[in-house]
């Protein structure tokens, strides 16, 4: 009985240790990758929705950056029906999101500042959105990030080419072939398109587009004959922007047409522009900015800041010694107006639809642009007071800088972002339950 005892007294530290290891063994379970933390552990809760109510691309990837731009947390999301959820130490990180990405070429080493690249000729088969959120993540933290669209699509017909022609390519400058991870976009090149030809009309097909690089874009169009290539020229006199869906129908011939409009939505609605081409025509277009652009003969052109017919010329655009483009600026101004993204979308929408001022009907909200050239013009650090004589002298309502010591915003880009006229130049997304001021603009094309 005592050798037992003693036998049993020699294997229990033996013992002691099998036990252990079974124990550690049966509760240690391997962290998925994107979850391994040191240091202070928090979580973050990442929720995602689309800018335009519609429903997202999947997949959907989630990257964490520290503030030094590494990557720290990656998160693949296959479906709605996933959650989103990223395992960090306490601190300060960018959060970007990204989706509709099989259309370009990824970073072989991911930082928020490595870029996605537009795949062959600059243009992609896919819709790339985006969302960005800088968050503090303690503990459990969550963050809701909105996805936007970083490309606009294209979609060309060109009717009337010879019969002759065997092949046709649409080369579209300049286009921004990449965007980092913190939505930063560079490169300027051109993109080219080669077209199919069915029933007699050649097509480019839809396609998706980084936003253009410069004020204007130039469409150049080869076409192919056994006896050589031939190009034709179009400007349109605006970028082509994230988020437009463009249609460009093309009509070959001596003469030249063209039309343009843009109503402001998510994907926003079409912008539709028709034009001519042939031999010795290489024309441009407007912006697409208005519903419709008028176009007046006249003898003299008129000057910015100064009256014509009634109205006040604010901007003279695009002049040369036949033509060129005034913005006026509506004598009327609105306070207390609702932006395209609070619970009455469009208030201001339908101001401008139901102003009118003397003989001229289709005022509009002003775009981004136009709302930093009126600041470089009209800001308190410019000509504000010689454009209010202005519009005191046309029994109009003033322009206002500043209230009680703070910049009076107004509302730009089709009621989704707000400007100033104050003492700095920004543009800032509009609030939801901020309401802003409203002066509307309207272009008119003129000739001599």
């Amino acid at each position: 009985m005592i050798r037992n005892l003693c036998f049993l007294f020699k294997l229990m530290p033996k013992l002691a240790s099998l036990i252990l290891c079974l124990a550690l063994s049966g509760c240690y379970q391997e962290a998925p990758e994107d979850e391994i933390v040191t240091g202070s552990k928090a979580k973050l809760n990442v929720v995602t929705r689309s800018a335009s109510g519609t429903a997202l691309q999947y997949p959907l990837t989630v990257y964490a950056f520290d503030e030094k731009g590494n990557k720290k947390a990656e998160k693949v999301v296959k479906n709605e029906s996933e959650s989103v959820n990223l395992a960090l130490t306490q601190g300060n990180y960018h959060i970007t999101a990204l989706a509709g990405y099989d259309g370009f070429e990824m970073p072989s080493k991911v930082s928020s500042s490595a870029q996605l690249s537009s795949k062959g000729n600059n243009v992609s088969s896919s819709q790339l959105s985006m969302g960005q959120a800088d968050v503090v993540v303690k503990g459990e933290s969550k963050t809701n990030i909105q996805m936007a669209l970083q490309v606009a699509s294209v979609e060309m017909s060109l009717e009337g080419l010879p019969n002759e022609v065997t092949a046709v390519s649409v080369s579209i400058a300049k286009q921004f072939s990449a965007v980092s991870l913190d939505g930063k976009f560079d490169t300027a090149e051109n993109s080219v398109i080669d077209c199919k030809k069915e029933n007699g009309v050649w097509k480019t097909g839809k396609i998706y587009l980084l936003p253009g690089a410069a004020d204007v874009t130039v469409f150049s169009i080869v076409t192919t004959t056994d006896s050589g290539t031939a190009t034709y020229g179009y400007t349109y006199n605006s970028p082509l922007k994230a988020g437009f869906p463009y249609v460009l129908n093309g009509e070959f011939s001596e003469g030249f047409t063209f039309s343009g409009t843009i109503e402001w939505g998510e994907w926003n609605d079409e912008v539709c522009l028709n034009f001519g081409f042939g031999p010795g025509i290489s024309e441009s277009g407007g912006t697409g900015e208005d519903a419709e652009t008028e176009t007046l003969v006249v003898t003299e052109f008129p000057e910015a800041c100064s009256l014509w017919n009634g109205h006040v010329v604010a901007l003279v655009e695009n002049k040369t010694e036949k033509e060129a483009d005034i913005l006026l600026l509506s004598l009327t101004e609105w306070t207390k107006v609702n932006s395209a993204v609070s619970d009455s979308p469009n208030e201001a929408a339908e101001l401008a639809e139901a102003y009118s001022e003397y003989e001229y009907s289709g005022w509009r909200i002003p775009t981004q642009d136009e709302a930093k050239a009126l600041w470089n013009n009209y800001s308190m650090e410019k000509d504000l007071g010689i454009i209010n004589s202005l519009l005191e002298s046309a029994s109009g309502d003033i322009l206002t800088a500043q209230e009680k010591e703070k910049n009076v915003r107004y509302l730009c880009s089709g009621g989704t972002k707000t400007f100033t006229l104050g003492t700095t130049s920004s543009i800032t997304n509009a609030g939801k339950t901020v309401k802003y001021r409203l002066r509307l603009v309207k272009k008119i094309h003129l000739t001599k």
